[in-house]
Formats: structure tokens, sequence, C-alpha cells
């Protein structure tokens, strides 16, 4: 019984738990720590690659949910009506996934820590685009399609001599159809 962003939000997060850490061995550097649906609020030293699924972005208010003819969504390349006659409406549902990789304790080169970060966020953003959103239904109406990354960033912290640290975010959109 809930809204369709929260219900889509919530299978990217079951989704990336499985596919960075459960299905992945424990010798494997780039295992997750931890995936979180909400806010990470843990510490980022025991948990130093995390995952957080967000709907919404609370960081950037532009960036909301809307119908898919709003000027501020992105040009992902689709021409879609927005409204159906006889009724019905295609929106994009919107939300992140902030990633951190905190090397400190790890004590890795500058070199080896950056190298691990964007192979983690590959791999965190490449499992966004398979999460099975397709078919998934609010008690409202609203059914899921198709999920789209559409950006992402990564960002140096930390200093020399080995205590690097990333932080990225990933925004994705789904396509939802409401009856």
């Amino acid at each position: 019984m809930s809204h369709i962003r929260y219900l889509i939000a919530k299978a990217i997060a079951d989704h990336l738990e499985t596919k960075l850490i459960t299905d992945v061995s424990e010798s494997d550097p780039l295992r997750a720590s931890i995936v979180k649906f909400g806010r990470f609020q843990q510490s980022p030293i025991e948990n130093y690659l995390y995952v957080s699924v967000i709907g919404g972005n609370v960081q950037d208010p532009t960036v909301q949910d809307g119908i898919v003819t709003i000027d501020d969504m992105e040009d992902i390349g689709l021409r879609i009506p927005a409204r159906e006659i006889g009724g019905g409406e295609m929106w994009f549902r919107r939300g992140w996934v902030e990633i951190g990789a905190y090397f400190i304790a790890q004590g890795l080169a500058e070199e080896l820590a950056a190298d691990y970060a964007h192979t983690f966020m590959g791999r965190v953003s490449s499992n966004i685009k398979t999460a099975p959103v397709g078919g998934i239904t609010d008690e409202f109406g609203e059914i899921a399609s198709c999920i789209y990354v559409y950006a992402e960033s990564l960002f140096e912290g930390g200093g020399p001599p080995n205590q690097y640290l990333w932080r990225g975010q990933i925004q994705w959109q789904v396509l939802t159809e409401r009856s």
C-alpha cells in the first residue's frame, strides 16, 4: 500500500543489495559494505563502500517527478505524449543513488583508490539499469515501465598519503503510466 516512487526506490535498493553484496564474493575488494534504502547515516569508515537509494532528490529540488513533457525533464531521446485520449498520463518518477568509497582504513594509494571508486560507481550504475521495476503497480493504479540512468557524478576527497575517499551520485528516472 504505497506510492509508486517508494515502491520503485525500494525495488532498486533490494536489487542493488543482491547484486552488490549477496552475489559478490567476500574477497572482492569492491563488495559493498551496505546498501540502504533511504539516507545513509552510518559510519562511512566502518561501511566504507556504501550505497543509499532515495526516491526524489532533497539536494536539488528541481529534480522532481513530473509529467513527461515538463521542460525540466531530462531529454533521454523519447518522444511520448503526456496524455492519452480518454484518460491516462505518462510520468517520470525520479530519484538518486548516493555512493561512497571511503578508503581511509584501507590505506590505498590515490591511483588505486580512484580506480576502485570509479569501478564501483560503474558497477552500481550498470545494476541500477537492470533493476526489475517494470510492472510495479501502486494502489492508485500507476504502473512502472522502464528505468533510465541519466546523470552521474563522482568527486574525490581526503588526501595524502593514503586516506582517499570518493562520493558520488547517480540519478535515475522511471517511466510510469497513470490511468
